[in-house]
């Protein structure tokens, strides 16, 4: 027996079970991202406004969005 083989059925279990993981989390992401810039447009617009990410014609807009 060639120890110097790698088995490598253990390595592709443990890669596929971090990668369907790892999709949910980063739609979860998405989600809580959304959640926190729609926070931000409905009660504390002018920290986009004063860091110029955002104008007020766009807050507004995405105001009437929502």
């Amino acid at each position: 027996m060639d120890t110097n083989l790698i088995d490598l059925s253990q390595f592709n279990l443990f890669g596929t079970i971090p990668g369907s993981t790892g999709d949910f989390m980063h739609i979860m992401e998405g989600i809580v991202l959304a959640l926190v810039f729609r926070y931000i447009i409905a009660l504390k617009p002018d920290i986009l406004i004063q860091q110029k990410i955002f104008s007020e014609e766009k807050i507004s807009a995405a105001r009437n969005e929502f």
